[in-house]
């Protein structure tokens, strides 16, 4: 069979030609209209996302001060029973010989015991009753022949506020002659202000000695104070105690009031550190006439940008086609306001316009969870940047999950509580009352968002 033989040289080189003729004209074509080149892959898009909005940056804020004011009570009625258990009614009784004056007999008694305050000690009066009768031996019979009855008023002050250096006062113990005594003729009162003087000056030495050196004990709870404690195997609780304040004491509807504040620190530390903590020195006692109001524990717990950008990923990193998208979170002030600022990309168009929106961080109590509201476009942006209603959607659903587990830090505020608290004795009660913590306030940090998580109460320690 014949082969029929092909000139190529022929046919392809023309239809050559006239490709290259059109691709010409094309190429003209372009350079009159041109469009923008696309960015090769990895390489920033520039200007094709429009500018970038020029925000206030947010601002930083101080952990909070917190604070356990712990306040005790005891009634003058508990007070007077104290006092008659310990000072019996007959102070003193018996008979001695005085020499030539013959034998003196006496029995003192001791009044109601009337406890006031006076300053700040807690001032105790009582009258002192004396009676005293002088008599002559006469072989086996001691003839009477004097009588005295002097009555003196006796005082005892105790100190119920301490130094700046922690320590009790000293006790202010008086005794005053309130009516003299004569016997047979004869002035007895100087002798009588002279016994009550000498008695005073025992009682002061007596009470002095037996009042309690309270700062071993004080130090060695501020010592506690100063610890962190695990949450979880991630986050721990830093307790940093700063002052001690006392109050000046109150008597008012025959209830006697004192009490004592410390303030400190409380932070989330992420993670654990296990060195033991420095214990400073006990600070100055500061003393004031009123104190802050019962507990108030606060924490400010700071979500990172990296795990907020982490949870907007997970949740809108693909449209509602699937296209992956570049999720950028920061922070700003606009209009005194703290907001998140959110800017939006695809990915199918390297070059395409990023979204701005901006919107106020909120905590869903609930769901324990950071969301957003009030979804709203950043001053200042072109209006392509405007973000859409169904992205306004997507960024309401969000959830960032709060970094800190709030039942584990509600056992460890108890303890803390606890710690504060003084051994109790018989018939003595604490009450405590320290509501569960709850995030008080939610705002933006130039870490990242931060959470400000309360909690609220009151301890009480009463004697009846």
């Amino acid at each position: 069979m014949p082969v029929e033989r092909v000139d190529v040289g022929s046919g392809i080189l023309p239809a050559m030609a006239r490709i290259v003729r059109l691709a010409t004209m094309l190429l003209t074509i372009v350079a009159c209209h041109p469009r923008p080149a696309e960015a090769p892959s990895g390489e920033a898009c520039g200007p094709g996302e429009g500018p970038v909005p020029a925000l206030e940056p947010p601002r930083a804020v101080p952990a909070p001060d917190s604070q356990v004011t712990v306040t005790a009570s005891v009634t003058t009625q508990r007070l007077q029973r104290e006092l008659a258990a310990e000072i019996p009614e007959v102070i003193a009784s018996g008979e001695e010989h005085v020499g030539a004056p013959g034998r003196l007999s006496y029995v003192v008694r001791r009044g109601p015991l009337s406890p006031s305050l006076s300053g700040d000690d807690l001032l105790i009066t009582t009258t002192v009753s004396v009676s005293a009768q002088i008599c002559k031996p006469f072989g086996p019979l001691c003839v009477v022949y004097g009588r005295c009855n002097p009555t003196l008023v006796a005082r005892a002050g105790l100190p119920l506020v301490l130094g700046a250096d922690y320590a009790l006062g000293k006790s202010k113990v008086t005794v005053a002659v309130a009516q003299g005594c004569t016997v047979a003729g004869f002035d007895a009162t100087s002798e009588v202000r002279r016994a009550g003087g000498e008695a005073a000056a025992e009682t002061k030495r007596r009470i002095d000695r037996e009042l309690p050196d309270l700062r071993p004990e004080i130090a060695a709870r501020w010592g506690e104070l100063h610890r962190t404690v695990a949450l979880d195997d991630r986050d721990c609780l830093r307790i940093v105690p700063l002052t001690v304040t006392q109050t000046h004491p109150k008597l008012a509807e025959e209830v006697l009031t004192s009490g004592a504040t410390v303030t400190g620190r409380l932070s989330l530390e992420r993670p654990c550190t296990t060195s033991e903590a420095t214990v400073p020195p006990l600070p100055p006692l500061a003393t004031s006439d009123e104190l802050g109001p019962g507990i108030r524990l606060e924490i400010l717990v700071v979500v990172p940008w990296s795990e907020v950008g982490a949870a907007f990923d997970r949740a809108v990193g693909g449209g509602e086609d699937h296209t992956p998208r570049s999720v950028e979170v920061r922070g700003a002030r606009v209009d005194g306001e703290s907001r998140v600022v959110l800017g939006v990309v695809s990915a199918r168009a390297r070059c395409g316009t990023r979204s701005w929106a901006m919107a106020e961080p909120w905590f869903d109590a609930a769901a324990r969870e950071i969301r957003l509201r009030e979804i709203a476009p950043v001053p200042g942006i072109e209006r392509k940047q405007r973000p859409s209603r169904a992205l306004s959607s997507e960024l309401e659903t969000v959830a960032v999950p709060l970094p800190v587990d709030l039942v584990a830090l509600e056992k460890e505020l108890d303890h803390l509580i606890a710690a504060l608290v003084p051994p109790l004795a018989d018939g003595v009660v604490a009450e405590i009352e320290v509501g569960p913590p709850r995030v008080s306030q939610v705002t933006v940090v130039p870490e990242g968002i931060a959470a400000s998580v309360l909690a609220k109460g009151t301890a009480r320690i009463r004697a009846e």
